[in-house]
């Protein structure tokens, strides 16, 4: 009975008794030490420069497609896609058979 009231009494200690550890106090004793943030680090440097690429290379591409030409990017997509006469061959062929295979199939059911 003595080892349950010993317990009581440990934890209904006052909160000023129990000893507490945060992490901003760990921390600063931890030694380590960040770099200040500004925005002159060279994530937001390499975000400008994106933007500052990508808004020119839509502005490019606006004239190049006001002048009737097609975009390099979109010559590239179309020279690694398969021709859509070549597709329409294959269409037709499959449905060929299909249709050959549902006429032996009603036939010989």
């Amino acid at each position: 009975m003595h080892r349950f009231s010993q317990q009581a009494c440990q934890l209904t200690r006052p909160v000023n008794t129990l000893s507490r550890r945060y992490t901003s106090q760990t921390s600063k004793n931890a030694g380590e030490v960040y770099p200040a943030e500004s925005f002159s680090t060279s994530a937001w440097k390499k975000t400008a420069i994106v933007f500052a690429i990508g808004s020119v290379w839509y502005n490019v591409d606006q004239s190049i497609a006001n002048a009737g030409n097609k975009n390099v990017f979109t010559k590239w997509v179309e020279y690694c896609m398969t021709p859509s006469d070549e597709n329409n061959k294959i269409n037709e062929s499959f449905y060929s058979n299909s249709q050959s295979l549902t006429d032996y199939r009603l036939i010989y059911q």
